[in-house]
C-alpha cells in the first residue's frame, strides 16, 4: 500500500499551530537533564553528527522546550539501514517557515505529510533542530531506545499502515488534533512499545512524558540548547556512544 499526500488547508494548520503555541503558555518545565544520576556518562556532541547511522535501528522521542514551557513531542524511528519514519504529530514541519543557511539561502525543499508522517524530505536530527529553532524553541530533549531490528520493522508497520478495531492492540492512526502530540505520542508508545517502554498512563503535558521517559531506561537522552553545548547522555552500563 502507497501513502498518499494528504492536503490540510495550510490557513487551518498554522491557526492549529498558534493556539498550540499559546496553549502551551500555561505553564511547563524546563529539561530533566539535571535530574539525571551520576551513573549517567555525559560527553559533548557534534550536532552534524546527531543523525549518523549507528548501524543500530533506534527509536527516537522528541521533546520540545520554549524556554522553561514545553512545547511539543514528535518521534523518529530509524532502522539500521538509515530509513528514517518521523511522526510530527499536530506539528507544523512543513507548513511554517522555512531552514536556511547561514547565507539565507533554504537548505531543502519541506517534505510532504500523510496524517502527520512526513513522507518526503524526511529531517535529520540537524535540520529539524533548526526548525526549532526558527518556531522559537530554546532546548530539545531526545529520548533514545536501540532496537532489534523486527522490533524496528512492526512500528514502522504500524506508523505508516495504522491498524483497524480488530488488531490486538485496537485501532490506531497518526493524524493527530492540535494540542494532543503528547497524548498521541504516549498512547503510541504505552501500547506498541513494550517491551522497551512499558507506560501506564498517557500524558498531555510534553514534560510529563519526558519525566515518565526517564524511568523507561532509554539507550541514551540527547540536550540540544539553541546557541549551547550540545551534549548526549549515555545509561548506565551503555559501552558504547553512537555517532
Amino acid at each position: 500500500m502507497t501513502l498518499r499526500p494528504s492536503h490540510p488547508t495550510i490557513t487551518v494548520r498554522l491557526v492549529a499551530f498558534l493556539f498550540l503555541t499559546l496553549f502551551f503558555l500555561s505553564g511547563c518545565s524546563t529539561t530533566h537533564r539535571q535530574y539525571l544520576s551520576d551513573h549517567w556518562v555525559s560527553q559533548p556532541q557534534v550536532l552534524h553528527l546527531a543523525s549518523a547511522n549507528s548501524r543500530t535501528s533506534r527509536l527516537q522521542v522528541i521533546i520540545m522546550y520554549d524556554g522553561s514551557l514545553s512545547s511539543h513531542s514528535a518521534l523518529r524511528l530509524e532502522s539500521e539501514k538509515g530509513d528514517v519514519t518521523f511522526w510530527d504529530p499536530a506539528g507544523a514541519y512543513g507548513l511554517v517557515g522555512h531552514i536556511t543557511d547561514a547565507h539565507g539561502i533554504p537548505i531543502r525543499p519541506y517534505g510532504k505529510r500523510v496524517k502527520d508522517i512526513v513522507i518526503t524530505h524526511i529531517p535529520d536530527i540537524p535540520t529539524y533542530m533548526r526548525f526549532r529553532w526558527l518556531v522559537g524553541d530554546s532546548s530539545v530533549e531526545i529520548f533514545e531506545w536501540d532496537l532489534p531490528h523486527e522490533q524496528t520493522k512492526e512500528l514502522r508497520e504500524v506508523l505508516r499502515m495504522g491498524t483497524e478495531e480488530n488488531h490486538p492492540k485496537g485501532e490506531f492512526h497518526t493524524e493527530t488534533a492540535p494540542a494532543f502530540c503528547s497524548i498521541a505520542v504516549s498512547d503510541f508508545l504505552k501500547r506498541f512499545a513494550t517491551p522497551n517502554i512499558t507506560l501506564a498512563n498517557t500524558y498531555f503535558w510534553p514534560h510529563d512524558l519526558a519525566e515518565a521517559l526517564l524511568d523507561q531506561s532509554p539507550s541514551r537522552i540527547r540536550v540540544f540548547v539553541r546557541g549551547g553545548q550540545e551534549m548526549v547522555f549515555v545509561a548506565p552500563r551503555q559501552q558504547v556512544i553512537s555517532p
